[in-house]
């Protein structure tokens, strides 16, 4: 079992990892661009169907998906850090999806996938469908001590969330937790049976087949810190706060209200990362129970967490902190570089 030190050394480490990308990647654009104009005549003179995949890929996809995309999604993380890899390649009606890389921190569940063999790009151009998602329809689900649980999606957008690396292929992922928000076994077997996928929108392209994968997953609980939190006013409570490397999950209560009454309040988040702008995220209320879902990545080495009730009436232009902090109902300090329970 990891000490907490080594805990956060790591991914504090891994944080400033990905900093450090960026900004190099920022700093060699135009080192980058000069040689991307010279190799693309290179590439017209002798093969543009050649050399497509190593423009558009960059790198291996197949157990490197996460490594791709992961500083384009919205939930943004250390996932190639944590993620195993799997490879298992399911294929239907000439369209092959492959089960790149799993990781489960004991809450969530995240998975990637790459997509080849649609044409998109020709309905891309279309307009109206998105560029960085990907539907699917079936059944997901795991098995541990002979029974199956079922698990519902807890990404910020349905289905796949990634990027198209050409007009063939696409490459994203999926958040899954369990249907009755329990946590993950430490072994189980992931399940998933697609028989549908394609572009979405209103009227959404789909193509019907059978993609199927059956493969062994473990929950890395230890990459997790709980903070226990136990701040409350007027009906509202912080319960407690779980830090993994991918995700930020508030546990909250909040006052119960007639059946046709809509909640009047919101969470907002802060962090050094991004010290004047609310930081988004995602989540859901049960009866009186909230959950909401922040990107680790956006946050540097603390989290400011507020609860905000509409009927403060607060102005237009609250969504800076020192505005929000005048209004808010609860507020919560939280210091990643300390240890939870």
């Amino acid at each position: 079992m990891k000490t907490y030190e080594e805990m956060a050394d790591s991914v504090f480490r891994r944080v400033d990892e990905y900093q450090t990308r960026q900004k190099k990647r920022r700093r060699n654009i135009i080192i980058r661009t000069v040689a991307g104009v010279a190799f693309l005549f290179l590439v017209l003179a002798v093969s543009l169907n050649l050399f497509k995949p190593i423009l558009a890929r960059e790198l291996p996809l197949v157990g490197g998906a996460f490594t791709y995309i992961q500083d384009k999604l919205t939930y943004a993380g250390l996932y190639d850090n944590y993620a195993y890899q799997v490879g298992e390649t399911a294929s239907d009606k000439g369209i092959d999806i492959t089960l790149s890389e799993v990781y489960c921190d004991g809450t969530y569940l995240y998975v990637s996938f790459v997509v080849d063999g649609i044409d998109f790009k020709r309905d891309l151009e279309k307009g109206g469908y998105s560029k960085f998602q990907l539907q699917y329809e079936g059944y997901t689900y795991i098995t541990a001590d002979n029974k199956n649980l079922n698990l519902t999606t807890a990404g910020f957008y349905a289905g796949l969330e990634g990027e198209y690396v050409d007009e063939n292929t696409f490459v994203g992922i999926d958040i899954f937790r369990l249907e009755n928000n329990e946590s993950f076994p430490e072994e189980f077997k992931l399940n998933i049976d697609m028989n549908a996928i394609g572009l979405q929108n209103m009227n959404p392209k789909m193509v019907s087949g059978k993609w199927g994968f059956s493969v062994d997953a473990y929950s890395n609980e230890e990459d997790v810190i709980t903070y226990e939190i136990g701040v409350e006013n007027e009906g509202y409570r912080i319960d407690y706060v779980m830090v993994s490397p991918i995700m930020v999950t508030l546990y909250y209560t909040y006052p119960p209200k007639a059946d046709s009454v809509l909640p009047s309040f919101e969470i907002m988040s802060f962090g050094s990362f991004c010290e004047d702008m609310g930081i988004a995220g995602n989540g859901e209320l049960h009866d009186s129970i909230g959950i909401h879902r922040i990107p680790r990545m956006r946050f540097g080495e603390y989290i400011d967490l507020y609860i905000v009730d509409y009927n403060n009436q607060i102005p237009d232009n609250y969504y800076s902190e020192e505005i929000v902090k005048q209004y808010a109902i609860i507020y919560a300090h939280i210091d990643l570089r300390e240890g939870g329970k």
